[in-house]
C-alpha cells in the first residue's frame, strides 16, 4: 500500500500495515506510529512487543519502541516470537495494548505492523482510524523528561506458552500415538517453538527450514501448495503421519497428510469445527468470504450455524464477539478458538489436530475425507504499483458491478463481490495489503471452476482496461 503523509490514503490496510522496507515501511513511520499508539492508551500503560526474525524488525521495533516511551507508555519487549505467543501473553501479563513487527507471508524486503487490544485481539477498524488520525495530524502528547516510560524484557514466554498448549489439548493421548510430524517453519518465527512443542507432544520431529532466516531463503513465506513441495517429498520420504508449515510469523499452519497430499485450509478447519462443536449444538462458527462451502457441510454435522465476515482476522473475531461464537477462522487455517486465544492460532491449531487424530485414531487424510469435495482455484491480478490503488480499486468495483453476470443466483457484498451460481461460485475482492485483485472460485467439478476462475480473471481485466 502507498503510506503517505495525507489523509487521501488509509494508513492500515485488512489487518495491520505492510510495506517494502526503506521505501513506505520506515523508522520515522513506525516511530510515529509508536507516538500515536502511545498518546491513544496514555502515560504509564503497558505495552507488549514481539517481531519475527526479518532483518528489518529489529530496528522498527527500536523505532516503535522509542515512540511508546516518548508518551510515557511502559514497555515489555519479548523478543522473537510467533504472532499467537503475544496474543497468549496479553491474557497472562497485565497490559494495555500488544504490538508485532511482522509482514507475515510476504516476501523478505517488506515489513509490517500489527496492533492488537489488551485481550490479544486485533484492533478494529474504529481504534486503527483512531490511530491513524494521530499519526497524520501528529498531535502527540509527549511526556516531560521526568515522565519517559520505562523498558523491560521477558524471554520466557514461550516456555509458558507452549506449557498452556500442553495443558489444554490431550497430551498423554497424543503422546501415546507416537506421531512422526514433518515441519517447515519456513525460517521464520516458529522456527524453534513447533519443533519443541511437537517433542513434547511425544512426536518425532522431521524438522526441515527450521532455522530461523530472516531473508526466507529455502521457500516463499505463504504456505501454499506450490510452495511446500520438500514438505510433501518429505513426508512420503519419512513415512510420517503429517507435514505442517507455517508462515512467517506463524498465525496459520498448512498441511500435508500422509500421502504428501496438500489439504485445503478450509477442509483443516472443517475438521476442527466438526470436532470442537461436537457437544455443542446451536453454536455459531464465524468466517470469511472465501471460505469454502465445505464449512457449511461440518456446520451441518454438528448444528451449527455459519456467519460470514469480510476478509481478516479483526473482522472474524469482531462477529465472534458478537455472535458469542466459539469457533472462527479464515480458509488459510487461521483457526481462531475463544477459550485459548483472541488470535489466528499455528501451533495450538497443530497440537490440536494431533488430539483428533489421537482420540478418533484416524489419519488426518480420513478425517479431512469425511466431507464433499470442492474443486478451487486462488489467483490474484496484480496492479501496477504507480497507480493510485484506492481510485483505480473503487473504479474497477463500479464497472465490475455493472458487468455482473447475468445467470447468477445471489451476489454477497460483504467483502468485493461474491457471485452466487447453481453450481459454484465467484469472488473477486481488492487486496487491503497489496497492489492487487485476489480472485477465488469454487465448484464441484474441475470443468466449472476452471469457467468461473476464467470469468473472474475477465471481470477484472476488462473492467482494468476500461478505466482511465
Amino acid at each position: 500500500m502507498n503510506y503517505v503523509y495525507g489523509r487521501s490514503i488509509r494508513l492500515f490496510g485488512t489487518h495491520g500495515i505492510r510495506g517494502i522496507v526503506n521505501s513506505t515501511m520506515t523508522p520515522d513511520l513506525a516511530i510515529r506510529l509508536g507516538r500515536a499508539l502511545g498518546t491513544s492508551l496514555g502515560k504509564e500503560r503497558r505495552v507488549l512487543i514481539g517481531h519475527d526474525p526479518r532483518t528489518s524488525s529489529e530496528l522498527l521495533e527500536c523505532a516503535f519502541v522509542s515512540g511508546l516511551l516518548d508518551c510515557g507508555c511502559n514497555v515489555t519487549r519479548l523478543g522473537m516470537i510467533p504472532l499467537p505467543i503475544l496474543a497468549f501473553a496479553l491474557r497472562k501479563i497485565p497490559s494495555d495494548a500488544g504490538v508485532m513487527i511482522t509482514a507475515s507471508h510476504n516476501p523478505p524486503q517488506y515489513n509490517g505492523i500489527k496492533i492488537y487490544d489488551a485481550d490479544g485481539s486485533a484492533f478494529t477498524n474504529d481504534k486503527d482510524s483512531e490511530i491513524e488520525d494521530l499519526y497524520f495530524s501528529q498531535k502527540f502528547a509527549i511526556a516531560e523528561y521526568t515522565g519517559k516510560g520505562k523498558l523491560e524484557e521477558k524471554r520466557d514466554i514461550q516456555t509458558d506458552y507452549i506449557n498452556g498448549i500442553l495443558e489444554f489439548v490431550d497430551s498423554k493421548n497424543i503422546q501415546k500415538c507416537n506421531f512422526k510430524v514433518v515441519v517447515d517453519a519456513g525460517g521464520g518465527a516458529a522456527s524453534r517453538v513447533t519443533p519443541l512443542l511437537l517433542s513434547k507432544l511425544g512426536c518425532t520431529v522431521i524438522e526441515h527450514n527450521c532455522d530461523p532466516d530472516g531473508l526466507f531463503k529455502e521457500r516463499p513465506l505463504e504456505p501454499r501448495p506450490e510452495n511446500l513441495s520438500r514438505l510433501m517429498e518429505l513426508v512420503k520420504q519419512h513415512h510420517a503421519d503429517l507435514g505442517v508449515a507455517h508462515d512467517g510469523d506463524a498465525d496459520r499452519t498448512a498441511y500435508s497428510d500422509e500421502n504428501g497430499c496438500f489439504i485445503q485450509g478450509d477442509r483443516i478447519l472443517a475438521v476442527m469445527c466438526r470436532y470442537l462443536l461436537r457437544d455443542r449444538p446451536g453454536s455459531t462458527i464465524v468466517t470469511s468470504i472465501n471460505s469454502s462451502s465445505v464449512i457449511d457441510d461440518a456446520a451441518r454435522l454438528v448444528d451449527a450455524k455459519v456467519a460470514r465476515t469480510r476478509v481478516g482476522e479483526p473482522a472474524v473475531i469482531q462477529k465472534m464477539k458478537e455472535t458469542n461464537a466459539p469457533v472462527g477462522g479464515e480458509e488459510n487455517v487461521g483457526l481462531i478458538f475463544r477459550d485459548w486465544s483472541w488470535s489466528r492460532e499455528g501451533p495450538f491449531s497443530l497440537a490440536l489436530i494431533l488430539e483428533i487424530m489421537s482420540r478418533e485414531r484416524k489419519t488426518i487424510s480420513q478425517l479431512q475425507g469425511m466431507f464433499p469435495v470442492y474443486m478451487m482455484r486462488k489467483f490474484d491480478v496484480s496492479l501496477d504499483p504507480g497507480t493510485n490503488y484506492e481510485e483505480v480499486k473503487r473504479m474497477v468495483m463500479k464497472r465490475i458491478e455493472t458487468n455482473l453476470p447475468k445467470n447468477r443466483t445471489n451476489v454477497l457484498t460483504i467483502d468485493g463481490f461474491k457471485i452466487i451460481f447453481d453450481y459454484g461460485w465467484l469472488l473477486i475482492r481488492p487486496s487491503g495489503t497489496e497492489f492487487k485483485f485476489r480472485i477465488f472460485a469454487e465448484a464441484q467439478t474441475e470443468e466449472k471452476v476452471e469457467e468461473l476462475a476464467n470469468l473472474g480473471a475477465s471481470l477484472v481485466e476488462q473492467s482494468r482496461i476500461e478505466t482511465p
